[in-house]
Parts: structure tokens; sequence; C-alpha cells
């Protein structure tokens, strides 16, 4: 029969070497996810600023009523930088944040409401 003291000790070392490298990689893990989650909110806060200076700068070049020269050259510019994936959605979505009266879809008479 065993004593008290030899599964007092078995359960020490169960717990080192079981449970302990367990807890320790779980913790590891989660500080990965969240260090992961901080650097894609960083990159993404870079490429919205640079997606609004590039709106911006379409909207000044080419004027109202351009609209696929504008998003033409958002996009080539995004490319140009190495940025990739980002979509017409989101263009649109950065245009509407910058310039409130921007309205992509027509009205019911087939006219869009806003400037393009």
């Amino acid at each position: 029969m065993m004593g008290g003291e030899d599964v007092a000790g078995q359960i020490g070392t169960w717990l080192v070497q079981v449970v302990l490298p367990v807890a320790l990689t779980a913790l590891f893990l989660a500080g990965i996810a969240l260090a992961r989650k901080w650097i894609a909110r960083i990159d993404d806060g870079r490429i919205r600023e640079i997606l609004e200076e590039l709106v911006r700068a379409a909207e000044q070049m080419f004027g109202a009523g351009e609209g696929k020269q504008k998003l033409d050259f958002v996009t080539s510019a995004l490319s140009q930088r190495g940025i990739v994936g980002v979509t017409r959605p989101q263009v649109e979505a950065t245009v509407n944040s910058l310039f409130p009266k921007f309205d992509p879809w027509p009205d019911a008479e087939g006219e869009g409401s806003g400037a393009e």
C-alpha cells in the first residue's frame, strides 16, 4: 500500500510535468494572439489613413462625376504601395465617411443623388 507521501509526491510530479507546461503553453499562445490582434490594428489604421489620403487626392484631381477614374487611381496607388486586398466596398465606405453626401447607389429614378 502506498503512503501519503508517495501519493503527494506523484501528484506533485504530475503537476510539474503535465499541468504546468500546458498552462504555460496556453498563456504563451494567448500572448501571441493578443500581439497579432494589436499588430493588425496598427496595420488597419495605417491602411485606413493611406486610403483616406488617396480618396482625398482622387477627389481633388478628378473632381465630381469621375467615379471610375477616381476608383482606378485609388486602387492603382494602393497596389503601387504594396497594399492588396482593399475592396471596392471599403473604398466606398471611406468615400462615404469623408464625403457624407456621396451616394454610390442610384435612387428610384436611376440617377445617383451625389457626386461620385
